[in-house]
Formats: C-alpha cells, sequence, structure tokens
C-alpha cells in the first residue's frame, strides 16, 4: 500500500531523533556562515553552488567519515569566495549575484 507523504515525514522525524538520541547523528553549529564576511570580492554570498562543490570535493578527499567543521569553514571563508569572484567576473555578474549551478560545472570542469 502506498504510504501518505505526512506518514513518511513521521517515519523519518522519529528515525531523525532516535539517531540523535543514540548519538549517532550530531548536530554542531559552525562559527562562520555564507556571506560573513563583507569584503568585496572575498565573500561567499549566495555561494552554495560553490560551497557545496568544495564541500564535495573534500569529502572525497577525505580519509574519515566525513569533513570536518574546520574544512568546512575553511571552504566557506577561504576557498569558495576567490572562485565566487571569478566566476561573477567571467561572466559579467555583480558581486553578490546568485550563480546558477551548470555555470558552477562548467567553471570546475573548465
Amino acid at each position: 500500500l502506498p504510504i501518505s507523504l505526512d506518514e513518511l515525514c513521521n517515519l523519518y522525524s522519529q528515525e531523525y531523533g532516535d539517531f540523535k538520541a543514540k548519538g549517532l547523528i550530531q548536530i554542531y553549529h559552525l562559527t562562520t556562515h555564507q556571506g560573513r564576511i563583507q569584503i568585496e570580492g572575498n565573500d561567499s554570498a549566495n555561494g552554495c553552488t560553490v560551497i557545496s562543490s568544495l564541500i564535495i570535493k573534500n569529502h572525497f578527499l577525505s580519509s574519515g567519515p566525513g569533513v570536518s567543521d574546520d574544512t568546512i569553514e575553511f571552504v566557506i571563508d577561504s576557498e569558495a569566495p576567490p572562485i565566487l569572484k571569478d566566476i561573477r567576473q567571467r561572466l559579467g555578474l555583480q558581486p553578490h549575484a546568485m550563480i546558477i549551478p551548470s555555470d558552477v560545472q562548467k567553471y570546475f570542469i573548465e
């Protein structure tokens, strides 16, 4: 029988809570966030497509089970901003313009 969306939401919410209670999932708050640094050309505002690609790259290169908080913070504050600036300049976009995923993929392929 098909399961309703409400039932799936309840099931997965309960499973998430169980995993947290067992310590299988841990939630930590980072000391940074996208767009925190407001220096033109050196910020990550509207950079989720670049940030997520770099996090995935770091995950593949990681020898552990995931990506450390320090690595995530480095990606957001240091690694992504110059790439965002370069992509926006190549496309003739404003400093905080949104970038579509296909433009980011094209940039990384080139």
